[in-house]
């Protein structure tokens, strides 16, 4: 089992390295792109941020005896509710996003 914490570990640490020198060597050779990159980034924040707001108060009795078996406090509920939310904000624009360009290239 430990060793299974330490391949994760170091998976984490080598995806977050890798994705820095990737972003540092596109910020050398090509700004503007890198630029696109933080702004991406920026949005995702931005739609967190917006899903964590829309994420319900108040809990229904399953959810509170669940929360309370795992000892997850409000604000972790919080921070779920909003990653749950800006994966399904994300996936409706992919969605939107696809139908689009479907619909573009039919018009081409």
């Amino acid at each position: 089992l430990y060793i299974t914490y330490i391949l994760m570990a170091i998976t984490a640490i080598a995806a977050i390295a890798f994705g820095l020198f990737q972003f540092i060597t596109n910020l050398m050779d090509s700004p503007k792109n890198a630029i696109r990159t933080v702004a991406i980034v920026v949005g995702l924040i931005v739609i967190f941020f917006i899903g964590k707001a829309m994420a319900s108060s108040t809990d229904s009795n399953s959810v509170m005896a669940a929360a309370n078996e795992f000892g997850v406090s409000a604000g972790e509920r919080g921070f779920i509710s909003g990653a749950i939310n800006t994966t399904i904000i994300v996936l409706l624009l992919a969605v939107v996003a696809l139908v689009v360009s479907e619909v573009r290239n039919v018009f081409k």
